[in-house]
C-alpha cells in the first residue's frame, strides 16, 4: 500500500482527515497512542495490509508487521464520531483499543477487534485444545493469511497427528455465522467431489466450531508457482457449475447496488468521468432486455485468480466458498476476466489484446458446461463487472493509483458493451 494511495479520497468531505493521510502519519500516530509491549516489532516497521472505504462514512484498514503477530485495525470515523466511538470500544477491550484523536480514528490491537472474536488465536492453550478435539492434529505454528477488520481472520496452522504425520490446515475466524452456511455447504460438496476422477478438488475434512465463529479445513495440495490457464479455469467453473447445495442460498441482485455505490464514488472522487459511468448503465440496461437470462446454478461467488489455483493431479482447486449461492453463470465467468483485465491494468500494460480472448475463454466453458451462456450476455455481465467489482473495488480498497487507470476501466467496460451488440446511435 502506497502513502500516496490516500490522496484519491482527499475530495470526501465528510472525512476531511483524508486528505493528509498518510501511512506515515498513522505509525507516527499509533506510536504515541499505543504502549510499545502492543507492538510485535517497531510500529515503523508496520504496513497497510488492507482497506476498506464507503464513500462520506469511514475508512477501515489493518496494519501489520513482517512478524505478522499482532495485526492492528484501525478506523476513521467522521469528525465528531471517533471519541463516542472510543468510550464503546474501550468499554469492550480496555486493554486493546486506543484513540487516536487527531485522526478521527480508534485503533484495535490484537487480539481486540472490533467485530471479530480473536481471543482464540492468542490462547494458545485454547487453541490447541480445539485442535487436538476436533482436528485430532498437535497444533505447532500458526501464521495469519489475511486479516480483513471487521470481516475475518484468516491464519494457517501447521501441526502433527498423533502418528507424527505433518499436516496443514486453514482457520477462518467470522464476524458473523456465515462461516456456519459455509460448513454446511462444504458438507453437501464432500460427496460430490471425493473421488479422484472430478477435474475440481474443493477443501475437505471441515469443522465448525460455533462458540468461536470458527470454520476450519484441510489444505489443498497447491503446485507452487503454477499458472492456471484460462481453459482450465473455464472447465473447472464448468464442473463447480455442475454441484448442488441443498444449504445454499438464491442470490440476491446486488449489482444494481453495487453500480450505484460505484457512482457514488466516481461522482465525489472523480466527477468528470460521472457521464460515461451514467451511459455505460443506461446502454447495459437496454441491451440486458433484448438479451436472454441463463438458468441458475451453483455459482462460486468470487472467481477471481486468487481462489482458483493449479493442484497436484492436473486439476483445479477452488477455494474460498462463502459467497456460494444459486445464480447465474455469467457471474463467475465475468468475475475471472475482469480480474484478469485489472491485473493486466495495474501492471500498466494494454488490455485489449487480453479482451480478445475472451470469446474463446467462454467456448471453453460453453463446451464443459451444462448450459451454455451466450456471447452478448457474457459481455454484458463484464462491462457490468469492471464496474461493480474493479472500479468500485479498486477505489473502495485503496487500489486505485492514478486516474488513467479508472480510465482504462471505463473505457474497458464500453468496450464490453459494444461487443454485446449494443448500438450507441
Amino acid at each position: 500500500m502506497r502513502a500516496t494511495d490516500f490522496t484519491m479520497y482527499s475530495g470526501d468531505p465528510n472525512l476531511p482527515m483524508l486528505a493528509g493521510l498518510t501511512v506515515e502519519r498513522i505509525r507516527d500516530e499509533l506510536s504515541r497512542a499505543v504502549p510499545i509491549t502492543h507492538f510485535d516489532s517497531d510500529p515503523n516497521h508496520y504496513e497497510i495490509t488492507n482497506l476498506r472505504y464507503t464513500p462520506g462514512q469511514k475508512l477501515v484498514l489493518s496494519l501489520e508487521s513482517p512478524q505478522r503477530k499482532k495485526p492492528i485495525s484501525l478506523r476513521v470515523f467522521r469528525s465528531g464520531i471517533a471519541r463516542g466511538r472510543f468510550e464503546t470500544a474501550r468499554s469492550h477491550h480496555p486493554d486493546g483499543s486506543f484513540l487516536l484523536d487527531s485522526l478521527n480514528a480508534v485503533a484495535w490491537v490484537f487480539p481486540a477487534e472490533r467485530k471479530l472474536n480473536l481471543g482464540i488465536v492468542a490462547d494458545e492453550n485454547r487453541l490447541k485444545k480445539i485442535f487436538a478435539e476436533h482436528r485430532n492434529i498437535t497444533v505447532e505454528e500458526l501464521e495469519i493469511v489475511h486479516f480483513v477488520p471487521e470481516h475475518t481472520y484468516t491464519a494457517r496452522v501447521a501441526g502433527r497427528t498423533a502418528a507424527g504425520t505433518k499436516r496443514t490446515e486453514f482457520l477462518k475466524i467470522y464476524a458473523d455465522d456465515r462461516g456456519a452456511k459455509t460448513a454446511s455447504i462444504m458438507v453437501d460438496f464432500a460427496s460430490q467431489t471425493s473421488d479422484t476422477s472430478p477435474f475440481i478438488m474443493l477443501p475437505a475434512n471441515t469443522s465448525y466450531i460455533p462458540a468461536e465463529k470458527m470454520l476450519v479445513q484441510a489444505a489443498l495440495p497447491i503446485i507452487p508457482e503454477a499458472r492456471l490457464t484460462d481453459a482450465d479455469a473455464a472447465r473447472a467453473l464448468a464442473s463447480f457449475h455442475r454441484l448442488t447445495s441443498q444449504h445454499a442460498s438464491w442470490q440476491h441482485d446486488t449489482e444494481a447496488l453495487a453500480f450505484g455505490q460505484a457512482q457514488e464514488m466516481i461522482g465525489l472522487l472523480f466527477p468528470r468521468h460521472q457521464l460515461e459511468l451514467a451511459s455505460i448503465r443506461a446502454g447495459i440496461h437496454a441491451r440486458s432486455a433484448e438479451v436472454a437470462v441463463p438458468d441458475r446454478v451453483l455459482i462460486h461467488g468470487d472467481a477471481h485468480l486468487g481462489n482458483l489455483l493449479p493442484i497436484a493431479g492436473s486439476r483445479v482447486g477452488i477455494i474460498d466458498l462463502d459467497g456460494t449461492c444459486w445464480g447465474f453463470p455469467d457471474h463467475d465467468l465475468a468475475t475471472y476476466f475482469a480480474f484478469k483485465l485489472w491485473l493486466r491494468v495495474r501492471a500498466g500494460e494494454e488490455a485489449d489484446s487480453l479482451l480478445d480472448e475472451f470469446p474463446a475463454f467462454i467456448e471453453n466453458y460453453n463446451t464443459a458446461a451444462a448450459q451454455p451462456i451466450s456471447m452478448s450476455r457474457a459481455y454484458l455481465r463484464l462491462a457490468t463487472k469492471m464496474v461493480t467489482e474493479r472500479v468500485r473495488r479498486a477505489i473502495a480498497r485503496g487500489k486505485l493509483t492514478n486516474e488513467d487507470e479508472l480510465e482504462a476501466f471505463i473505457q474497458l467496460a464500453n468496450c464490453c458493451l459494444e461487443r454485446s451488440g449494443y448500438n450507441y446511435a
